[in-house]
């Protein structure tokens, strides 16, 4: 890796993170512990937790906000529960697999489908991702199918609430 390339990806991610704490200020969702429910239960929406409709209009700025950003839903696999399940709305910063760091939760594009896991292992050409609640492994994986990696969540009371 260059170093221009480990700058940019530096000041990139200085940006997403500013921009995502200004919008967290501006929305509230900074209250202290004593004024939401900072466990996650699987099943069970955060207190503060807002609609579907708010949630994606939310996204929508948040997204906005990130050079190349795009929000999404997430399938019901329960792969990635407590910490993501369907009624979170991703945020993604797009990416392309030359910067991963283990434990981010990475996009890849596998077999036709966009799979949602967490890098587990790196190495110079692949990496391991894991769904959170699996007890297996994904196995190498290049990492040229990284397409985004996620930077941020809205916790929804579900499409049905």
């Amino acid at each position: 890796m260059r170093g221009s390339d480990l700058l940019r990806a530096c000041i990139v991610s200085l940006f997403v993170t500013c921009v995502l704490l200004w919008l967290m200020l501006i929305t509230g969702c900074g209250k202290g512990d004593s004024e939401r429910n900072t466990g996650l239960e699987k099943g069970r929406a955060p207190k503060g937790a807002v609609t579907y409709e708010q949630g994606f209009a939310i996204a929508r700025e948040w997204a906005g906000a990130i050079p190349g950003g795009s929000f999404g839903s997430v399938n019901p696999t329960g792969s990635m529960e407590p910490l993501i399940d369907s009624s979170v709305i991703p945020i993604y910063a797009p990416a392309d697999g030359r910067i991963l760091v283990v434990g981010q939760i990475v996009v890849s594009a596998r077999d036709g489908k966009r799979i949602l896991h967490q890098v587990a292992a790196i190495n110079d050409t692949h990496f391991i991702s894991v769904g959170i609640s699996n007890a297996r492994y994904d196995g190498w994986v290049p990492r040229s199918t990284v397409t985004q990696i996620l930077v941020g969540q809205i916790y929804t009371k579900g499409a049905n609430e």
